[in-house]
């Protein structure tokens, strides 16, 4: 999808310094975000991973037995990439999918959650799970948090984590004041 976390995940992985950082990425299937990093010699992999916090219209008998069944093959496929590619960190850049923390997890290396979505009163997203233990799981897989606001974390507080605010950055060079806006703070006295 090309929705606000995928956008983010496309500038910090852009903006990485490509001679301290060697990065891969693991995407679920094609789409925009592959179509943009296909051009910025990022290496990526199409394997697919699965949501344990799905969408509203997902959630079900037929999608929790697809999530148990294929976790196993996933969490596989990610710890042959970090056996592989001697990778040190995991970064999942959103707290619907576990995969990544789990696959981490087993393979000893640290795990980075970048949590851009609250679950609690989120209308789109159902966990199979009570909240309070979804956000229990989460805890016990992963120690250091990134969320993009305070709101964010609300759930997340608990002794032993690590939770960094780090609010959306925005590239303001994508941005040029017209004098439109310069006679429009005239006339507003701005």
């Amino acid at each position: 999808e090309n929705g606000g976390a995928e956008k983010c995940l496309i500038e910090l992985i852009c903006h990485l310094d490509k001679n301290k950082f060697e990065t891969y990425l693991n995407f679920p299937y094609t789409g925009t975000a592959t179509n943009k990093i296909a051009n910025s010699k990022i290496q990526y992999f199409i394997a697919f991973t699965d949501r344990w916090i799905p969408s509203k219209k997902s959630n079900g008998l037929k999608h929790a037995f697809s999530f148990l069944r294929n976790l196993r093959a996933r969490i596989w496929s990610l710890e042959s990439k970090i056996q592989t590619l001697d990778i040190d960190l995991v970064y999942s850049n959103s707290i619907t999918c576990i995969d990544g923390a789990i696959a981490a997890y087993r393979m000893g290396i640290p795990h980075i959650w970048h949590i851009h979505e609250n679950i609690t009163g989120n209308n789109s997203l159902k966990s199979y799970v009570p909240i309070k233990y979804t956000y229990k799981i989460a805890q016990y897989f992963c120690k250091d948090f990134i969320a993009v606001s305070n709101s964010v974390t609300k759930n997340l507080n608990s002794s032993g984590n690590n939770i960094h605010i780090i609010p959306n950055g925005i590239d303001t060079s994508k941005f040029q004041i017209k004098d439109i806006f310069h006679n429009l703070k005239s006339e507003l006295r701005i």
